[in-house]
């Protein structure tokens, strides 16, 4: 598995912008450590970080530059970067999710996902996977390697049945 095998043996530190997620985190997952931290001003120095996973965010971000300029801040220079974003997801102002403090303000499909990443990481190699929703969640301990549901896309064709999409950027 792609992620797997780069963070075996490894320390990692959980960044949320949320108080409650980073308390959640800390009361319900042993391992790591987790911070607040907002994804466009990270608190670690430049080329610091091996491996960034930043799934789910970038939806987030009203400035996506200043998001992806963060996350090559910090990652050094042969470092690996995985992010993920919900797929055609529909964004309805009156669904709960859109209600929360955080709202998804972007909607993703392939060749935007592609086209921003690939104009930000020039010099960069990237892969892109779908993602099936799980028909079971579990915790990060007890899951099987490698993780069921995702798969390569071939790069010229967008995927049919995903939920998400992860590119895994190679600097």
């Amino acid at each position: 598995d792609v992620i797997s095998s780069r963070l075996q043996n490894c320390t990692y530190i959980g960044c949320e912008i949320s108080s409650e997620a980073v308390e959640y985190a800390i009361r319900n997952y042993r391992d790591g450590g987790y911070i607040r931290a907002d994804a466009r001003s990270m608190p670690f120095r430049s080329g610091s970080i091996d491996v960034i996973v930043s799934f789910e965010t970038m939806e987030h971000i009203p400035d996506l530059e200043s998001y992806l300029s963060e996350l090559q801040r910090v990652s050094n220079d042969s470092g690996e970067i995985f992010v993920s974003v919900p797929f055609k997801e529909e964004l309805n102002p009156n669904r709960e999710q859109n209600s929360k403090q955080y709202p998804h303000i972007h909607r993703f499909n392939y060749d935007k996902f592609n086209t921003i990443l690939s104009e930000f990481f020039l010099d960069s190699k990237i892969e892109y996977y779908s993602q099936e929703l799980p028909s079971e969640i579990h915790s990060p301990e007890s899951a099987e390697i490698p993780l069921a549901g995702i798969s390569k896309i071939p790069r010229e064709k967008e995927p049919t049945k995903a939920k998400s999409i992860i590119a895994h950027i190679v600097r």
